[in-house]
């Protein structure tokens, strides 16, 4: 079986298991990820984050935006660049007012937004469906972050639901590797290095 097969069916799966997870079970798992991330030393001292507003199946962190706004931190978000078809990542100052509709209806940092090189961000955190303990990521298969963090030197960090984690992610020499896989039970180191 190829790995576009084996992705497609574990991505089949994923998303059941995340559609079956109660309203409740995902507000308090996004609760408490958000306070072990905010109360985590690699959080306290980064500088330069990259975050995500949520789509409506991924984990809702959005609150990490305001907080790292109000610690000082340049705060970056994934922005589509209609002139490469790529995503780049984009510095916010507000929480809101910076923030327009996307390619995918999801907000993002508008256009006049600064781009920040992704070289420079020192703590990365990541959506996808599905992740493993050795680092590996399922993404949505359109490859938007393995492209966007194929310059990544910070601490990339995987995040979502207890549950999205699970048996090794089929992979292929692009997909990106994560530094660890953090969820509301704690965060995982990966063996993989970067």
């Amino acid at each position: 079986m190829t790995p576009a097969i084996q992705k497609a069916q574990r991505r089949a799966e994923a998303r059941a298991v995340i559609a079956a997870l109660p309203s409740a079970v995902r507000r308090e798992q996004a609760r408490r990820l958000t306070d072990g991330i905010l109360a985590s030393p690699d959080w306290q001292a980064a500088r330069r984050v990259l975050l995500f507003v949520p789509l409506p199946d991924e984990i809702d962190l959005s609150g990490l935006i305001p907080a790292g706004l109000a610690a000082g931190k340049q705060v970056a978000l994934p922005s589509f660049h209609p002139e490469t078809g790529l995503y780049v990542a984009r510095e916010i100052r507000d929480a809101t007012g910076d923030l327009v509709p996307g390619r995918f209806q999801i907000p993002e940092p508008g256009l006049h937004c600064r781009t920040l090189p992704v070289s420079e961000l020192d703590y990365l955190l990541v959506p996808g469906l599905a992740f493993d303990a050795a680092g590996g990521r399922l993404g949505r298969g359109k490859g938007f972050y393995d492209r966007l963090l194929s310059l990544a030197t910070g601490r990339i960090w995987g995040v979502g639901f207890v549950e999205q984690v699970g048996p090794a992610v089929p992979a292929e020499p692009h997909d990106r590797r994560l530094h660890g896989m953090i969820t509301a039970d704690g965060a995982r180191l990966s063996q993989h290095t970067n």
